[in-house]
């Protein structure tokens, strides 16, 4: 698919592969939340990525500095379904599932 790219390690890391997210290019994907509800529809749990804490009712009163790169990931990333138990297969399904909507 055009402008992805595969996930890398750095050379001093290695990772655990878990909460698999994706940074949704606005080209691509005008509406992310649309998509995450489309998904969700067809039996893939994707989520929003976290709440930054400055926008949680919590926090609302606080003081925060600008954080717009956290504000931009919290609006454009979406966090894909992950278990110890997904099987080869239903990952396949969630990426083909995204990979289908996002043509």
């Amino acid at each position: 698919m055009d402008g992805v790219r595969p996930f890398v390690e750095a050379p001093w890391a290695r990772s655990t592969y878990w909460m698999a997210s994706i940074l949704l290019d606005e080209g691509r994907c005008r509406d992310v939340r649309a998509l995450i509800r489309d998904l969700n529809a067809a039996g893939i749990q994707a989520r929003p990525l976290w709440r930054p804490l400055h926008l949680q009712p919590a926090f609302h009163r606080a003081q925060a500095g600008v954080v717009s790169v956290a504000e931009r990931l919290h609006a454009r990333g979406l966090s894909l379904p992950c278990s110890v138990g997904i099987t080869p297969e239903e990952r396949q399904d969630v990426v083909d599932a995204v990979v289908q909507r996002l043509r």
